[in-house]
C-alpha cells in the first residue's frame, strides 16, 4: 500500500521548465564589472546634473543587489516620478525611480528654487515630470558614454509613467539588478535614486564581456571628456547688465507718471557691471549692433 501511494505521488508530480542558458544571477565578477560601469557614469552624470540644476551636485553609488521585479516593487517608495527609457540596441526597457521629495526638489531648483523646503511625498504632476525628464534627458545619455568601451547605444523612448506597478513589460519573476545612488545636491543633504535593470537589458552587457575578455577602464577617453565639454557649452546660463543703482525719495516714487525721466546718476563713461548666474564677472561698455542695444565686454 505505501509503496503504490508513493508510487502514485511521483507520477503526479508536475515538473517545471528551466532554461539553463539564462542565469538567475549574475556572478561576482560580472556584478562588479557592471558596477565599475556605473561607477563611470556617475562621476559625469554628478557634473551634467550640477549644471542642469546651477548647484554642486554629486552622484555615488550606494549598493547594488539582485531581486526580483516583484521584490522591488514591494520594497520602493510609491510615491515619486518614474521614467523609463531604452539603451537600442538593449532589447529591456530600464527603469528610473526619483523618489517624491528627490523629484520636487529637482523641479523647484530646475526652477529656480532653492529646494531647501519641505516637499509634500506625492507623486509628481505631468508638468512637473516634463521638468523631471528635461533635468534626466541629460543626465541618462552618460550611461551611453560609459558603456561604449562595450557595446554601443544610445537613448531612446524616454517616457513617465504614475507608478512602478504601472510598468509594462517586466514580468513580476524576472530578475533585476537594483542600483541605488547616492544624490547629494548642495548643502541640501543626500538623498537616494534607483536604477532598475532587468536581466535582458544586461545580457549582451555580460556576454560582451566574457566573449572578448575586456577589461573595464575606469579612465574616460579624451573623446568622451570632449564631448562632455562641449555639452556644458550650451547649457544657458542668465546675464544681466546693470547700472550703478540709483536712490529714490518714497515720496519720489509715489509722484512719478508716465513719462518722467529718472536720473541714474551713471556717467556714460563709466563701466556696466555684467552679472553672469549672479556673479559679477565683467564689466561693459553700452554700446549698439546695428539697430540693436549692446554691451562691449571691456576688462573681467
Amino acid at each position: 500500500m505505501n509503496s503504490g501511494g508513493e508510487e502514485s505521488a511521483v507520477k503526479t508530480k508536475v515538473t517545471k521548465s528551466f532554461d539553463f542558458r539564462q542565469p538567475k544571477t549574475l556572478e561576482r565578477t560580472q556584478a562588479r564589472s557592471i558596477e565599475m560601469l556605473l561607477e563611470s557614469f556617475a562621476r559625469p552624470a554628478s557634473t551634467v546634473l550640477g549644471a542642469n540644476l546651477r548647484v554642486p551636485s554629486r552622484l555615488e553609488i550606494e549598493s547594488t543587489s539582485q531581486k526580483t521585479w516583484e521584490e522591488i516593487l514591494s520594497e520602493l517608495p510609491e510615491l515619486g516620478s518614474v521614467s523609463v527609457f531604452y539603451l537600442t540596441p538593449i532589447p529591456s526597457k530600464i527603469v528610473l525611480f526619483l523618489p517624491a521629495t528627490l523629484a520636487l526638489r529637482l523641479v523647484d531648483l530646475r526652477l529656480g528654487g532653492v529646494g531647501d523646503q519641505e516637499f509634500e511625498a506625492r507623486i509628481p504632476t505631468d508638468i512637473e515630470q516634463t521638468i523631471i525628464l528635461g533635468v534626466m534627458g541629460e543626465v541618462l545619455p552618460q550611461l551611453t558614454n560609459a558603456f561604449s568601451p562595450i557595446v554601443e547605444t544610445r537613448l531612446e523612448r524616454l517616457g513617465t509613467e504614475q507608478a512602478l506597478q504601472f510598468v509594462q513589460g517586466i514580468p513580476l519573476n524576472e530578475m533585476c539588478f537594483l542600483v541605488s545612488f547616492d544624490v547629494t545636491i548642495g548643502e541640501l543633504g543626500s538623498e537616494t535614486m534607483f536604477l532598475v535593470f532587468p536581466f535582458p537589458a544586461l545580457r549582451p552587457l555580460v556576454e560582451s564581456l566574457g566573449n572578448r575578455n575586456h577589461t573595464v577602464v575606469e579612465k574616460q577617453s579624451e573623446e568622451f571628456h570632449q564631448g562632455l565639454e562641449t555639452r556644458l557649452q550650451d547649457v544657458e546660463i542668465n546675464v544681466e547688465v546693470l547700472f550703478k543703482p540709483t536712490l529714490l525719495t518714497s515720496g519720489e516714487i509715489v509722484r512719478m507718471v508716465p513719462g518722467d525721466v529718472v536720473n541714474l546718476g551713471h556717467r556714460v563713461s563709466d563701466p556696466l557691471d555684467v552679472i553672469v548666474d549672479g556673479v559679477q564677472l565683467y564689466r561693459g561698455r553700452p554700446t549698439k549692433v546695428g539697430s540693436r542695444l549692446a554691451v562691449l565686454i571691456v576688462e573681467e
